[in-house]
């Protein structure tokens, strides 16, 4: 069992790209034009920056490390 995070309005691909690309190296995938990123793998500690990887990939920022 898990959990999925799916998020919609966005470009797919540019922020699928974003995640990728950034130095937190989060890895989704898309299906039915959404990004869907499996949260089983994700540790409390890794939360917060996920979420700041999400807000800069929305945003059209990326922070390469």
């Amino acid at each position: 069992a898990t959990w999925m995070l799916a998020l919609r309005g966005f470009a797919p691909d540019r922020v699928v790209r974003a995640l990728r690309l950034d130095q937190a190296h989060v890895i989704a995938r898309i299906a039915r034009d959404a990004v869907l990123m499996d949260l089983r793998t994700v540790a409390d500690d890794e939360v917060a920056p996920l979420a700041a990887a999400i807000e800069r990939a929305t945003s059209g920022r990326i922070a390469r490390g």
